[in-house]
């Protein structure tokens, strides 16, 4: 993939290193998992939405939304393939909200999207089959006109999904202890150490929104101690619209499992990664070769230029676990059709055209009309990020519902870490990519009207969308 766009001046990053690189670090929060009541063979999830407030920076504290009296974010929700859920929702806001499973496939009447709007004090419950490979998603609101400004206050959560091949696998797997989630977010806090959504003009018909901080699960550089073992990180892109670049400090590898929708075939070994807004990844961290007392950090880069630690590691003693990293990882993949004689029956153009707003296949999204159909099993698309105003602006292409696999970027071959069955995938201005959609599902009733849209939020809301039609 390319290299992170830059795009603020360097008095700009000046400034902003000078007001947080003096944050006294905290230890990582690790959020709980959300506990359920079991009933008839049904595991009930309960979420509430509220207002509150949280410190970022120092004692000032920033006005917030959370989940479940969070004060920002919400606890992580574990599922296991073949489980019948209810997940009921309230909505303690003065706003209208919803609740999206973003990466789940499920039914468009329980995906949470704009249609399923839950007024202030109301409540809304999604009953769904968990019918999926094991990955890490997340869930977030996704009201119209509103979804930038909830998710960026702080409404979002993990959800991770297990299966019995997840749960086989000889990797770190006790959530909290050596299977790590981190929720990376990008943040502008004003002079005065708060967060405000408050975005400008140029913010909405631009890049987006980007921040001046890092934020990693709330908290800017926390720290983590860390034993000498094999470690697993689940790397989460929560920012509204910026890219971010990740590294470690002293350049060390670390390997890849797996993407947005699954484990990737095999473990790849890289010394950075680049996501983009709600991209994830899993990785596998091998600290056995360090030395007690050593300190590295996880740092990022933003496609604002903004360079900072996102996470601080204090390595510990050595302890002996059986995790290894795998070289050929055995997924219970979904074998795709023979693609060779397929064509391309879908093509997406992003299109950014300033003050008028960002635009799919030149058209802006409406609520009331439905641009493309699908009674496909398999379909090829072509998502190409058309440029626009100012030499075209940075894009990316999240589907509701399905998944898909990059056939190509710019006619080559996906980097071998996005190579497993994604959601999300970044376009660079002038770039084309093409991907194969699995629709099989259609058939068990994953159908019906779907949102999809540049998860850059800023675009999302100022027309970037449109609505799909998946017939069962």
């Amino acid at each position: 993939m390319k290299k992170i766009v830059t795009t603020i001046s360097i008095i700009t990053l000046i400034s902003s290193y000078s007001l947080f690189a003096q944050e006294r670090a905290s230890s990582l929060l690790i959020p709980p998992v959300l506990e359920y009541e079991q009933s008839n063979g049904v595991k009930n999830f309960n979420l509430e939405t509220g207002y509150s407030t949280h410190k970022f920076s120092g004692n000032v504290e920033s006005r917030t939304l959370g989940y479940n009296n969070f004060s920002y974010l919400g606890p992580t929700i574990i599922f296991k393939k073949g489980d019948n859920i209810s997940l009921t929702v309230s909505n303690k806001l003065r706003d209208d909200t919803t609740l999206h499973w973003h990466g789940g496939h499920i039914n468009a009447f329980v995906d949470g999207n704009q249609f399923q709007v839950i007024p202030r004090n109301e409540s809304w419950t999604a009953k769904f089959r968990v019918d999926q490979q094991a990955s890490t998603t997340i869930y977030h609101p996704h009201p119209h006109g509103d979804t930038a400004s909830q998710f960026y206050l702080g409404l979002a959560g993990l959800i991770v999904i297990e299966d019995e091949f997840s749960q086989s696998l000889n990797i770190p797997k006790e959530y909290g202890v050596d299977d790590i989630p981190l929720v990376i977010q990008d943040k502008r806090l004003t002079r005065d150490r708060r967060l405000t959504y408050n975005p400008s003009g140029h913010d909405i018909f631009h890049n987006g929104i980007t921040g001046n901080v890092i934020i990693t699960n709330g908290a800017i550089n926390p720290t983590l101690n860390v034993t000498r073992k094999i470690m697993r990180f689940r790397i989460v892109n929560g920012s509204n619209a910026s890219f971010l670049s990740y590294n470690f400090s002293d350049k060390s590898d670390f390997y890849v499992i797996a993407g947005d929708n699954s484990f990737l075939e095999k473990s790849v070994k890289v010394s950075r990664i680049n996501l983009s807004p709600a991209e994830r990844v899993e990785i596998l961290v091998d600290f056995s070769s360090y030395k007690e007392g050593d300190v590295i950090t996880l740092d990022v880069i933003s496609s604002a230029n903004l360079r900072q630690k996102a996470l601080t590691l204090n390595i510990g003693e050595i302890i002996d676990n059986e995790a290894t990293i795998p070289d050929i990882i055995l997924a219970d993949k979904i074998i795709p059709p023979d693609v060779e004689d397929m064509k391309v029956s879908k093509v997406i153009d992003f299109e950014s055209l300033g003050m008028r707003g960002h635009t799919i296949n030149r058209r802006s999204y409406s609520p009331n009309r439905v641009d493309i159909k699908i009674d496909n099993d398999y379909e090829i698309w072509e998502i190409n990020n058309a440029g626009g105003m100012m030499g075209g602006m940075l894009h990316n292409f999240h589907i509701h519902g399905y998944s898909f696999k990059i056939l190509s970027y710019e006619g080559a071959k996906p980097a071998s870490e996005f190579s497993g069955w994604k959601d999300t995938l970044a376009i660079y201005p002038g770039d084309s990519a093409r991907v194969l959609i699995d629709f099989s599902k259609r058939k068990d009733g994953i159908a019906g009207v779907y949102p999809m849209h540049c998860h850059i939020l800023e675009h999302e809301e100022s027309g970037m969308m449109t609505l799909f039609e998946v017939e069962s």
